[in-house]
């Protein structure tokens, strides 16, 4: 655990309180708190998960313990301590795992989704939420919202949670839409989550979502029903104590009221938020709002007040070490005072801007240098003048015709550099202009094949929908229809052989979902990888097991020699994907009772797998046919079993990753060998 400032505080009759109770009665106590935090300073936030964390690991209960580091992590990912919070998240999630917490599994996940948000990381962010909002069944969920009030209080403060849970991943998901720039499906995930929040009495939820749904409207400039909505919001937070909902939409209001030219009242709700971010050390909230407010103080020309508190947002970004609020406060006060005519502080602090912010366009910074020491240049030779004509009084006429001289030179070289000046920026307009239209021609031919790669992407859907997924359904569908029915009596070895058809075809349907969903985050790059040395004896016996019943079916050994302690390195999830399919083909297109055999080899250059069936082999033909990237290819196994084709192209696109290759040796009626080569890590 990481060391706490902790301040002396009203807390201590809390801890008297705990000391007096016993066991899960104190952890719970210290929970109950900590829920509604919203009036507790982050010392004494920090204060209390000390105790937390000493209560939990003193019980050994370690569900007690996942929860408390997860939501310990989400504590400090809202006071920007964001390693700290990824680590104590990242443990939570391995208990959760361990053993089979969904629910709390999920939400940590969605913690972690919003830590990557805040840190701009929306690829993953997408992908953990992706991944948490699948873990819950969408039928289940439906159901606790209709009938929640009729269960009893134990059974609705466990689905309350579920409910809460799910909430939580869909707001993210919104935020996440909203950050994207698609309000639309935004709008939806909001909705979503009003309608449940409203069901469960979860006013805090409430309170949020009419906040984000505000903010949909003020993008949309309803800023009206914008402010009637954080109204709204101010007013259900109340309810609750949730000051820290307050002071954002505060800050939101302060916002819209400054669009709107209504600048007294836009500082007061500024300030409101500003207050209370400070008294709880909420730093990146706190820097952003003092920004917002000394530009309103500007604009409402109280040109000092703005630069007091822009220099303050200033300097405590420095110390934050800030290059966003740093670059955004030095470009303020260079406004401020150029404003006021002190030249020299703002050239400075432009300077610093520049350093800070190198998407500032190189003209206008060179401008606006020039303007500013031609402005100290004509302060400095004006006294220099003054100084000479008092000392040459006596020589007045030689001075006459030096000044004049230097005027007409200086008048001279002035039009010279406006004529080169005006030159030099219609040439530049040009070459922007040109590079515009570049850039806009290429936009439109990257277009142009996402266009493509979509229909195509679209047609595969559509393809696998009539066909695949149909046939596995009409499986199901069909046998249960008989059982239902009851109208053919069935001995015990029918029931068998039909459940094992009902199975069958239901983890096939699993399988091909599990790859269309892969594949899918594929075509739209919001996959992540993340290579690691991976113990590959580990993995590929945990593979062999998925296969078990398949294998058994058909009478088939699967037979791995892989030497102890070899490792690989490659992204975990994603080859643990390659082997599933390449293995299950094997199965498919391999002998009733016959061998399937894995080796690996390795070299300081790359690591090799080698996956070898007896099976039906394939013509040179079919080998082409399969290592084409752009098309799936599909036949049908030994015992006629079906398949998309699209587990080899999900094979081509994650290797594409690894930067690894496919090769594939066969020969008909006797069998192939698949080689899988991973280069080692540079």
């Amino acid at each position: 655990m990481s060391n706490f400032t902790v301040s002396k505080s009203s807390i201590d009759s809390l801890l008297k309180d705990v000391n007096q109770k016993s066991g899960i009665e104190q952890i719970e106590t210290i929970e109950i708190v900590l829920g509604g935090a919203q009036v507790l300073t982050v010392d004494e936030r920090a204060m209390l998960y000390k105790l937390l964390f000493d209560k939990v690991y003193s019980l050994g209960d370690e569900y007690q313990i996942g929860k408390a580091l997860s939501n310990y992590g989400y504590f400090l990912t809202l006071t920007d301590r964001y390693q700290e919070a990824k680590d104590s998240i990242g443990k939570a999630i391995e208990i959760f795992k361990k053993y089979d917490y969904k629910v709390r599994h999920a939400f940590a996940l969605s913690q972690l989704s919003l830590l990557e948000q805040r840190t701009s990381n929306y690829n993953k962010a997408m992908e953990l939420n992706l991944k948490a909002y699948s873990m819950f069944d969408k039928d289940t969920i439906s159901k606790y919202i209709r009938e929640f009030n009729k269960y009893e209080q134990t059974k609705r403060d466990s689905i309350g949670f579920i409910l809460s849970a799910f909430t939580i991943i869909t707001t993210d998901f919104g935020l996440l839409f909203y950050e994207l720039k698609d309000f639309d499906s935004a709008e939806d995930k909001f909705k979503e989550c009003l309608n449940i929040a409203e069901a469960i009495g979860d006013l805090n939820r409430v309170a949020g979502t009419l906040s984000n749904l505000a903010m949909l409207e003020e993008k949309k400039d309803n800023l009206d029903y914008a402010v009637k909505l954080y109204l709204e919001a101010i007013e259900t937070a109340k309810k609750v104590g949730n000051l820290n909902y307050i002071a954002n939409i505060n800050n939101n209001l302060g916002n819209i009221y400054s669009q709107n030219g209504q600048y007294p009242k836009s500082i007061t709700y500024y300030q409101k938020a500003i207050d209370f971010y400070a008294v709880n050390d909420l730093k990146s909230p706190l820097l952003s709002t003092q920004i917002n407010l000394a530009y309103v103080y500007f604009l409402a020309g109280e040109v000092p007040k703005a630069i007091t508190v822009a220099k303050e947002s200033f300097d405590s970004a420095k110390s934050l070490g800030s290059l966003q609020f740093m670059s955004k406060g030095a470009e303020m006060l260079s406004m401020f005072y150029s404003k006021n005519g002190n030249f020299k502080e703002a050239f400075e602090f432009l300077t610093i801007h520049k350093e800070y912010n190198d998407s500032l366009s190189k003209n206008i910074y060179n401008d606006e240098m020039f303007r500013m020491r031609t402005q100290m240049d004509f302060e400095k030779k004006e006294a220099q003048i003054s100084i000479l004509s008092k000392e040459n009084s006596k020589k007045q006429t030689q001075f006459t015709f030096l000044v004049i001289t230097i005027v007409l030179i200086a008048i001279i070289a002035i039009i010279i550099w406006n004529r080169y000046y005006s030159i030099s920026k219609l040439a530049t307009l040009v070459r922007k202009k040109n590079d515009e239209l570049e850039h806009a021609n290429q936009i439109l031919e990257q277009s142009a094949v996402k266009l493509k790669q979509l229909n195509e992407t679209k047609d595969k859907f559509l393809s696998i929908i009539a066909h695949d997924i149909r046939n596995p359904l009409s499986v199901i569908i069909g046998i249960s229809s008989l059982i239902q029915d009851k109208q053919i009596i069935f001995d015990d070895e029918e029931y068998d052989n039909l459940n094992g058809e009902i199975l069958s075809s239901a983890k096939n349907l699993n399988d091909l979902l599990q790859n269309l969903l892969l594949w899918s985050l594929t075509q739209r790059d919001l996959i992540s990888f993340n290579p690691e040395q991976i113990n590959l004896k580990g993995l590929i016996d945990n593979t062999k097991d998925l296969f078990k019943i398949n294998a058994n079916h058909k009478q088939i050994k699967i037979i791995s020699s892989i030497p102890t302690g070899m490792t690989i390195f490659a992204d975990l999830n994603m080859l643990s994907t390659i082997l599933r399919n390449i293995i299950n083909n094997a199965i498919k297109f391999s002998q009733i009772n016959s061998e399937i055999k894995i080796e690996a080899f390795e070299n300081e250059y790359s690591t090799t797998l080698h996956i070898i069936d007896n099976g039906v082999g394939m013509t040179q033909e079919q080998i082409d046919l399969l290592l084409r990237k752009e098309k799936s290819y599909s036949a049908l196994g030994t015992l006629n079993e079906s398949g998309t084709g699209l587990g080899l192209l999900l094979v081509n696109e994650l290797l594409a990753y690894h930067d690894g290759t496919l090769e594939i040796q066969s020969k008909l009626n006797e069998g192939s060998t698949f080689i899988l080569s991973f280069p080692q890590k540079k």
